[in-house]
């Protein structure tokens, strides 16, 4: 793989010569480089990768060119800009000296008269890029170079052009233009139209950060320091530095004043105010702020007035609240959550495990931990993050309607626990349930085995609800106010195919119904409406009546960028105030491998979705499928090149496999219906891809080249009643059963010698399990795992098995005399990339030891979203969508 740094140099070698990386902002990397044209030292800034998958590098080339002609003092030009290899880049000069970050590091405060002079200075430069129409949108210490003293502002434009550029994606790329501390508060509520008044605010940040030694808002994450700007009233600058002149205290209370209205017009007034003894605030301005100009005893008559007045107050007060008036709307903010690196949020594990309390004060979300992956409890008052005790390998989780406990799936031994969060015993409600919800009162549904069930608070027996035809199943049973009628999905076709129905079960009458509503997981908030996951993975709203059961209108998308799980539910949750918090990003899988030391490499993938990594009998090469929404394809790298080949590009081919002399690749391609057929193509691209044939009739789940005879042994039948049967590539062998049964058998491989077959089975109380059984005589079996595991995988000894449980990679031995029995189990490493029962995320080459995973990786941090007021947004999108 060749780095970025050398992939950017080879790019503009005729343009610049790099010399090396001077840091790395925001937004962009800064490297010192020599333009060698003019033979001249230039600073080369070249945007973050992230950042520029989602601008058009034409748009953004064009937008940054406005700027090039400001011309001012204290303005640090712009060169040149430009894209080359996929970079987008600009140019400025290299000033020798430092930023105002570096001195303020050093020095924490400033002088007052040089604090003064360097703010209204850049607030001349300011005012001069405002009456030219450009707005900074970024002024803080970084941005703002010191040369013999003299301040430049530097990135002037940049941001605007990359949120023009952007075209309002800029959530695509999990960066903010502005920076927390210097945010003006219509930053920091994301509002669209942004003024001069915005820089002004900024500025005055800073000026205050040079006076007082920090922000005017402080605090240990982003979000909250956003939360402060948005609601708190800054404290007066005379209140951390005396010595402070009452005219510069009060310009700068003034310029940051909450509403743009209230602050100075214009970056000039503001620079005229700092250097004007006279300016003074009005008096109750002045003294929210705290900038007083002198002390003075206060008369009794005005006291007496005061009182009065204050009296009147009360008792109007008093009246207000006996009238009860309509509350205020709730405060609107967006913001992400910042987590522990020890404690990070895992948005790639395959559930909808993130869940807020009703009353949007804190929320759950599932994360790695020492003993695998956990849920973490996070207060949004503050910043310590704990772990749920009892809450290893958690599923899908809710919220109960007072807040004091967790429904919580356990994935692999497939359990529905009551975790009380004052510390009492847990409660074990199903052996075997998924997708919980809560009634108003203690009874809570759930899908067990594609139908739906109930069972109360406190345990007990369940009783089914709901009984799934043949080719069908139920899941995602959500509760109704009023508890008589329960919303849930219905999907006919295969798992993972075909549109998604939403229905009604009245259980006065146990009556069914279908809404007319194609989505997944459905949920009724109290807005009146219903929240569902569209296919094109957004979240869709519908109005709907919970007393008449009837849709009021069509479904309008209200809320676009949250993760999706595999089973194309979106990570969210809403609390019943109109707390929306969700998962953003960390859903793309990237194929690494990981060798005997356990080190990680990510193989050389750009940020999509990957899965059923394969390697080749002789792990030169990699075959896997790469996931474009609902477009399936198969692919193979060469590690010694890095080089990609595309097998396919019909998007309906998945679960490669390799042949056991490593010379083709097969795959099973969905044909119309609910059809598949197998073939295989050689692995270098040559020739066309042939059918190989398969038992007629049945559905191709999965499927191993055997490493002995030229047979298959596939998983094949209708969905949660697979069987495994050994098929002859050619010849006239018969089809020959390995493992069948009432249960799930998935995922077979053979051992080396062909005389095993391990599998995964759910028999065990509808657990998926790892099991292996004798080829010649599959009676002759036994169970290897006990807590929930899959993707079975052999060593080249033909003894041991490598399989995943929901929180390690194991590795069991076995001993075939006198009987098959596991000797020893050791676990190897932990698993933070399984993503469902029936899914292989990872493979193991015996001749060299390596595992292949499928890893989130650093590349694609997931992070949680909060927003609140979300339902005044959702209301506005309605209204949005029913004019459409």
């Amino acid at each position: 793989m060749i780095a970025p740094a050398d992939r950017l140099a080879a790019a503009l070698v005729d343009r610049y010569t790099i010399d090396r990386e001077l840091g790395q902002g925001g937004m962009a990397t800064v490297y010192l480089a020599e333009d060698l044209k003019h033979k001249r030292k230039v600073a080369l800034k070249v945007l973050k990768p992230e950042l520029a998958a989602v601008l058009g590098a034409e748009r953004f080339v064009v937008e940054i060119t406005t700027t090039a002609a400001l011309q001012h003092p204290h303005i640090l030009p712009l060169f040149d800009s430009g894209t080359a290899d996929g970079f987008l880049y600009y140019v400025m000069p290299f000033i020798e000296g430092e930023t105002l970050r570096d001195k303020l590091n050093r020095e924490t405060q400033l002088a007052v008269d040089e604090a003064v002079r360097i703010a209204r200075e850049v607030a001349d430069a300011l005012d001069y890029a405002h009456r030219h129409g450009v707005i900074h949108r970024d002024i803080k210490p970084e941005n703002i170079l010191l040369h013999d003293g003299r301040p430049m502002v530097a990135d002037f434009g940049i941001a605007l052009a990359v949120s023009a550029a952007a075209g309002g994606r800029m959530t695509e790329t999990g960066l903010s233009l502005g920076t927390p501390h210097y945010m003006s508060p219509e930053q920091a509520t994301a509002e669209k139209d942004i003024s001069a008044r915005s820089d002004v605010y900024s500025l005055a940040s800073v000026l205050f950060e040079m006076l007082a030694g920090q922000p005017p808002h402080v605090g240990g994450s982003a979000q909250q320091i956003i939360m402060k700007i948005i609601t708190e009233t800054p404290q007066a600058v005379t209140a951390l530095r005396k010595s402070v002149p009452p005219n510069v205290a009060a310009a700068v209370a003034k310029a940051l004043e909450k509403l743009p209205a209230d602050r100075f017009e214009s970056a000039k007034t503001f620079a005229d105010a700092l250097a004007n003894p006279a300016f003074v605030l009005p008096g109750s301005v002045a003294s929210a702020y705290g900038v007083h100009h002198g002390r003075r005893a206060v008369p009794m008559r005005t006291f007496v007035a005061t009182t009065v007045v204050l009296a009147g107050i009360a008792l109007a007060a008093a009246v207000w609240g006996l009238r009860r008036p309509e509350p205020p709307p709730p405060l609107r903010a967006r913001f992400a959550l910042e987590f522990p690196d020890s404690q990070p949020a895992i948005a790639t594990y395959g559930r909808t495990n993130l869940a807020i309390s009703p009353d949007g004060t804190e929320l759950v979300y599932a994360g790695v931990s020492r003993a695998g992956m956990v849920l973490y409890r996070r207060h949004l008052s503050d910043f310590s993050v704990s772990e749920v005790p009892g809450t290893l390998n958690p599923g899908h989780v809710r919220y109960s309607h007072d807040g004091h406990s967790l429904l919580v799936e356990t994935l692999g031994v497939g359990t529905l626990t009551r975790v009380p969060l004052g510390g009492e015993s847990r409660v074990r409600l199903a052996d075997r349930g998924s997708g919980p919800s809560w009634e108003e009162g203690a009874d809570i549904v759930f899908t067990q085995g594609g139908s739906v069930w109930r069972v109360g608070a406190s345990g007990g027996t369940a009783t089914q609800l709901t009984r799934a035809d043949s080719g069908a199943v139920h899941f995602f049973p959500h509760v109704l106010p009023g508890g008589d009628a329960v919303i849930f999905n219905i999907r006919r076709t295969i798992v993972g195919e075909g549109e998604v129905e939403v229905w009604v079960l009245r259980r006065s009458d146990n009556s069914l119904m279908r809404l007319g509503l194609n989505g997944t997981n459905p949920r009724y908030i109290p807005t009146g409406h219903i929240l569902v996951t569209g296919a094109d993975g957004a979240v869709m709203a519908a109005p709907f009546d919970p007393r008449s059961l009837e849709l009021r209108g069509p479904a309008v998308s209200v809320l676009e960028g949250a993760s999706i799980v595999s089973n194309g539910a979106a990570k969210f949750d809403v609390s019943a105030n109109g707390v929306l918090t969700y998962f953003e990003g960390g859903t793309s899988l990237f194929p690494a491998v990981i060798d005997g030391n356990g080190k990680e490499q990510l193989l050389g993938f750009a940020g999509e979705r990957y899965g059923h990594p394969r390697f080749s009998p002789n792990a030169d090469r990699i075959a896997l499928e790469r996931v474009d929404g609902n477009r399936t394809d198969v692919y193979v790298l060469t590690r010694a090149t890095g080089q990609v080949l595309r097998l396919t590009r019909d998007g309906r081919t998945r679960s490669p496999e390799w042949s056991a002399d490593g010379d083709r690749v097969l795959w099973i391609r969905k044909d119309s219906g609910n059809t598949t057929t197998m073939q295989w193509q050689r692995a270098d691209g040559s020739g066309s891809p042939e059918t190989i044939a398969t038992p007629a009739d049945r559905y191709l789940h999965g499927f191993q080249a055997v490493p002995v005879g030229n047979a298959l042994a596939i998983s094949v039948g209708p969905p949660f009643q697979h069987d495994i049967v050994l098929v002859p590539i050619a010849g006239s062998s018969p089809v020959r059963a390995l493992a069948s049964s009432a249960a799930d058998e998935v995922q077979p491989a053979v051992s080396p010698d062909g005389k095993w077959l391990a599998y995964t089975s759910n028999e065990t109380d509808g657990r998926y399990e790892v099991f292996i059984a004798s080829v010649a005589d599959p009676t002759t079996r036994i169970q290897v795992s006990t807590e929930g595991a899959n993707a079975p995988v052999w060593r080249s000894d033909g003894k041991t098995l490598i399989y995943s449980t929901s929180s390690h990679v194991v590795s069991a031995t076995f001993s075939f005399s006198p009987r098959i029995e596991v000797v020893r189990r050791v676990s190897l490493f932990l698993n933070a990339y399984r993503s469902g029962a029936a899914d292989r995320v990872f493979d193991f080459n015996p001749k060299t030891g390596e595992f292949l995973v499928l890893s989130f990786g650093a590349r694609d941090r997931a992070r949680i979203v909060v927003v609140t007021g979300w339902f005044e947004e959702l209301k506005e999108r309605m209204a949005q969508g029913s004019k459409k």
